[in-house]
């Protein structure tokens, strides 16, 4: 990797920081949002693949409930390929901020890489909870 430069993933993640005085970044309205999915660091091509439930959703944002821990800044992909109509079958993001939640679950605040469109996230949206689900049997990821 070039080190004047960096990877082409931290280039397209750069960000800059907060204009002083502003409190709330969120650019977009955020709606809850349950589907069960999956996810993996783009970056480890060992790792397990994780069960993962939405909390909420934006046009430029998610918010993921895992068991696992992701260290701002990973970029994750995420697996919604049960979605229907417009919805997109996968999401590339990168983890704003993590908080530990009740029931050892984590709290994942993800930036997303492309941002939906209107369309997109109305399918989301629409898409029944279960339609997303894991075919196995698992547990349930934390409330």
């Amino acid at each position: 990797m070039d080190k004047q430069h960096g990877s082409w993933w931290q280039r397209l993640w750069a960000r800059s920081p907060a204009p002083e005085g502003v409190g709330e970044r969120r650019a977009a309205e955020r709606f809850a949002c349950t589907l069960v999915t999956r996810c993996k660091p783009v970056n480890r091509a060992d790792e397990n693949t994780w069960r993962a439930r939405f909390r909420d959703i934006s046009l430029s944002g998610i918010s993921l409930v895992v068991k696992r821990r992701f260290e701002a800044g990973t970029l994750l992909h995420v697996d919604i390929s049960g979605a229907v109509g417009d919805a997109p079958s996968d999401l590339w993001a990168r983890v704003v901020h993590v908080r530990a939640e009740r029931g050892g679950v984590w709290l994942l605040g993800c930036a997303l890489a492309r941002h939906l469109g209107e369309d997109e996230l109305r399918a989301l949206l629409a898409t029944p909870d279960k339609a997303c689900q894991i075919t196995e049997q698992v547990e349930p990821v934390g409330e």
